[in-house]
């Protein structure tokens, strides 16, 4: 009896591809971004909290504002970083450029490695990381 072919989204687990130098690029722009708008939002968040306002609506805003600044340290921080871990183990690995790894296995390797890296790194998911 023939098995049905896996969905594309299946197959997608089955493969590896990174351009380890382009995608280092991307990443460390997503994080100066990233870290320019939360010491923003910690700067405005500090001096909000120095008014000691009363206004129901202003705490809510001082709230959401540390919220976001949680958010971005144990959440978008630590899946950049990780993304930025994988990204120079592949150019340790196979060099420059394009890389794609078809081998199911080894692909599903790669493509781990974020994950583990996250949870090293205290990312969502991960006891006191940002995703409880």
């Amino acid at each position: 009896m023939n098995e049905p072919e896996p969905t594309p989204e299946a197959r997608a687990d089955e493969i590896f591809a990174i351009d380890a130098q382009e995608t280092i690029w991307t990443l460390a722009r997503q994080l100066v971004a990233g870290q320019r708008t939360a010491h923003k939002i910690n700067e405005a968040a500090r001096k909000l909290r120095e008014s000691n306002v009363t206004n129901p609506s202003a705490r809510h805003l001082l709230s959401e504002m540390e919220q976001t600044s949680r958010d971005w340290y144990h959440g978008a921080l630590p899946n950049l970083i990780a993304a930025m871990q994988v990204a120079i183990e592949a150019h340790d690995t196979f060099g420059p450029g394009h890389t794609r790894v078809d081998d199911p296995i080894d692909a599903a390797l790669w493509n781990n490695k974020f994950f583990a890296w996250r949870e090293q790194l205290g990312g969502p998911g991960t006891e006191g990381g940002g995703g409880e």
